[in-house]
C-alpha cells in the first residue's frame, strides 16, 4: 500500500461498470480506476458488494450457464480483492454517518 494505511474500499457500481460495459465511458473509466487499486494493492471490498452484485447481476437471467459465469466472477473478486468484514463498530459508524452527514445507511455502511 502506498503509505501502509490507505485502503480503497471500492463500491459495487464500479465493478458493474466494468462488467457490463453497457456505457463505454463509464466502463472504461470503471475499468481503469480498478486496474489502479489492484497495481497497488490497496483494494478492498466489503460483504454487501459481493451480494449486491450478484443479484443485480443476475436479475432477470434465465440461463444456467450465464449464472455460473457470474457467480465464478463475483467468487473472483472476493478471492482476490480483501474483504472488509461488517463488524459491531463498523454498524455503529455507519449510523454516526447516517446522523451526521445524511448518508443512507447502505452507504454509510460502506465506508
Amino acid at each position: 500500500m502506498p503509505n501502509g494505511s490507505t485502503v480503497y474500499l471500492v463500491d459495487n457500481n464500479i465493478f458493474i461498470y466494468a462488467y457490463l460495459r453497457q456505457d463505454h465511458s463509464k466502463a472504461a473509466k470503471a475499468a481503469s480506476t480498478l486496474s489502479d487499486i489492484a497495481q497497488i494493492g490497496s483494494g478492498c471490498v466489503s460483504k454487501q458488494v459481493s451480494n449486491e452484485m450478484f443479484a443485480r447481476l443476475t436479475r432477470g437471467v434465465q440461463d444456467i450457464r450465464s449464472l455460473s459465469r457470474i457467480e465464478e466472477d463475483v467468487k473472483a473478486i472476493a478471492r482476490t480483492w480483501r474483504v472488509w468484514d461488517t463488524t459491531r463498530e463498523t454498524v455503529f459508524y455507519a449510523m454516526r454517518g447516517v446522523r451526521q452527514y445524511r448518508l443512507s445507511f447502505w452507504d454509510s455502511l460502506m465506508g
